[in-house]
């Protein structure tokens, strides 16, 4: 089985921004984390 994880937001796309956040940074860091527990 594969199991394929695209946090999208990639390249200039940074999606929603608020209090200094940046939605591509916290769908990468999830994604990272989600990867590490498979």
């Amino acid at each position: 089985m594969k199991i394929y994880i695209n946090p999208g937001h990639g390249g200039s796309d940074s999606g929603a921004a608020a209090f200094g956040r940046t939605e591509k940074a916290d769908n990468l860091r999830y994604a990272s984390a989600v990867a590490d527990k498979l």
